[in-house]
């Protein structure tokens, strides 16, 4: 980092002035004193052009760190497979493929599965056995997990080491990065972390560590509530957000209630009950007054998006002028500073802003909206980036193009999302190319080659899904 710095003729002071953290805070980070906050270091990265590498240095400080803690020695059992994740991650996100959506969204499972050091020793946690005991993908159930988490909540009273929570918040942290294109395929990472919070719930702890783990359990359960609607599972989800929104409760923490709230209303609208989500989307937006950070913004976007869904224009209007009012005056918080699926990019909200374009009447205005959706998501920083997202933003750039009479290009749109693999072909992409082929099956086009390859096209990958 010192070489960094000396690269771009900047000093510690400079620094502090771009990011907004303190010198001293930036010099005890490039001096190795103490391992930098997440924000931090992906401040730093981005002001020194770093390529990430800061990033991956920080998360290799801070796994080292927690497993000293442990006893577990890292050089022995995990640097190899660390350095090789690190290496392949930071090549992987710093390309920009010429087709985003299929290039990114092709690569082999393998490399979606981001073992953190915490997993074993929660492992071992979870199941009062040592970190060998088997928790293969076979022996977990999402559904009978729901239930046993409410069933926990509902007799948790709370001793919980200082060092497994730190191993839990760290966990946390990476599953919450995994959002976009990975989280899907971590369920069994995440049911260890849920089992884990719940199982130091269940002893004897502080209030202040008490509130902690009921924040973290929460953040586990409705990431388990996305992971649970990716996978076409809405009443799971559905258990995982109830489950949160009472750890919210006791956690005493705005933030994360606003955070279940809208998976909630995330769930509602992708599985068509759009009022209902347009009503969840306004119970998060009343709850977020309190809260500045991004996601403070997502109620909102939510609510335009399922107002245009549900036919109601003027309110998903106004919905989205408030949103534009509220991004103008975001402060991030605790929650941006663990960052992934805990904030809102701007890349995502104009996501979902394409999304609520694409209800509207204005056709040409759906097809600017998508395009600079997906201009944003191709250009944004790695962090930043969903290509499940994308994905969806294609979808919506298509159903425009139909609108438009261009079917031509709207099977370009659809293009790069058919060559999403089935593993990847989570229920929205699903639920999105399933309203353009909707759309082309309209009897003006039955004498459409295109129409007619492109709806036989989804067919097949809706099928193969």
């Amino acid at each position: 980092m010192q070489q960094l710095v000396a690269d771009h003729a900047t000093s510690y002071t400079g620094l502090s002035r771009r990011i907004t953290y303190s010198r001293q805070q930036i010099s005890r980070a490039a001096n190795g004193q103490e391992v930098p906050s997440e924000g931090l270091a992906r401040a730093l990265d981005d002001a020194l052009s770093a390529d990430h590498r800061l990033i991956a240095l920080r998360g290799r400080a801070d796994r080292e760190r927690h497993a000293r803690r442990l006893g577990i020695n890292l050089a022995a059992s995990t640097q190899t497979s660390d350095e090789q994740e690190e290496a392949g991650s930071t090549d992987r996100r710093a390309f920009v493929p010429i087709d985003p959506v299929s290039d990114a969204l092709h690569e082999e499972k393998t490399t979606d599965r981001r073992e953190f050091v915490a997993l074993p020793a929660l492992s071992a946690l979870v199941s009062g056995q040592h970190p060998s005991t088997d928790l293969s993908p076979s022996t977990v159930s999402m559904p009978d997990d729901a239930d046993n988490a409410l069933h926990a909540l509902s007799r948790a009273d709370d001793a919980a080491p200082s060092e497994v929570i730190d191993l839990l918040w760290s966990g946390v942290r990476r599953l919450a990065h995994a959002y976009g294109d990975q989280l899907t395929f971590l369920v069994d990472d995440l049911v260890i972390a849920r089992k884990a919070a719940f199982r130091l719930l269940d002893g004897a702890t502080t209030p202040t560590k008490s509130r902690d783990l009921y924040f973290l359990a929460g953040i586990v359960c409705a990431m388990l509530a996305h992971t649970a609607r990716d996978r076409g599972q809405p009443d799971t989800a559905l258990s995982y957000q109830r489950s949160a929104l009472l750890c919210a409760e006791r956690s005493g923490h705005s933030g994360l209630r606003i955070f279940a709230r809208t998976e909630q209303a995330a769930t509602a609208y992708w599985t068509g009950h759009h009022t209902e989500s347009a009503r969840l989307a306004r119970m998060a937006t009343d709850e977020a007054r309190s809260v500045r950070g991004s996601l403070s913004v997502l109620p909102a976007v939510q609510e335009a998006r399922a107002w245009a869904a549900a036919g109601r224009a003027d309110l998903a209007t106004d919905a989205i002028t408030r949103a534009a009012d509220l991004r103008d005056s975001v402060t991030l918080d605790d929650l941006d500073d663990i960052g992934g699926i805990l904030a809102l990019p701007l890349p995502e909200q104009l996501g979902i802003v394409a999304g609520t374009a694409a209800w509207l009447p204005s056709a040409p205005d759906a097809e600017r909206a998508a395009r600079q959706a997906i201009h944003a998501f191709q250009t944004a920083a790695p962090h930043e980036r969903s290509y499940n997202s994308e994905a969806i933003a294609h979808a919506d750039l298509a159903l425009a193009c139909v609108r438009l009479d261009s079917l031509d290009a709207a099977a370009s749109a659809v293009a790069p999302i058919l060559d999403v693999p089935p593993t990847r072909r989570v229920h929205q992409i699903q639920a999105s190319v399933a309203r353009v082929a909707h759309a082309l099956a309209d009897a003006r086009f039955q004498h459409s080659t295109t129409a007619r390859d492109t709806v036989a096209a989804i067919h097949s990958f809706r099928k193969a899904g």
